[in-house]
Formats: C-alpha cells, sequence, structure tokens
C-alpha cells in the first residue's frame, strides 16, 4: 500500500539529479524533450537518466513493501 507522504521520504532517498528529473516529470510535467532543452543535454540522455531513476525509486518502495499495482501512480515501469 502506497501511504500519503511514502513516495516522496522514498524520492528524498534518491540522488539529487534523480530527484530532480522525477520532480520534472511527476510534478512539473515537462516532457524529456523540454527537460533536455532546460539542461542543454541531449534527449536521449536524460531518456536514460529518468528510467534509472525511476527504476530506483521502484527498488526503494519495494523495499519497504509498496504493492506492484502502486508504481502505476507513480509511473515507474514495472519488472519484466
Amino acid at each position: 500500500l502506497l501511504r500519503p507522504g511514502h513516495a516522496l521520504r522514498q524520492l528524498d532517498r534518491l540522488e539529487p539529479d534523480a530527484r530532480e528529473l522525477l520532480t520534472l516529470t511527476a510534478w512539473e510535467a515537462l516532457t524529456p524533450n523540454e527537460i533536455a532543452v532546460m539542461m542543454g543535454e541531449a534527449s536521449g540522455t536524460i531518456r536514460v537518466r529518468l528510467h534509472r531513476a525511476r527504476a530506483r525509486l521502484r527498488t526503494e518502495l519495494e523495499q519497504d513493501g509498496v504493492r506492484d499495482d502502486a508504481f502505476d501512480l507513480l509511473a515507474v515501469p514495472r519488472k519484466r
């Protein structure tokens, strides 16, 4: 179960770069292309970094016992 504030606490445990990317996409609703322009980086680089940040957040949440169905709310990819 994903409790209020739980994802935010896990987000705080991530590296600042990962936290920034997740915040820009989830709360600011920026696309990877928009973030790339803003940061002066290639969009492919931003997409890879965003994928890794989401995977790290997923790992943190799993370790705290958050169920798989909660990841849809956070746009965190499921394991394949």
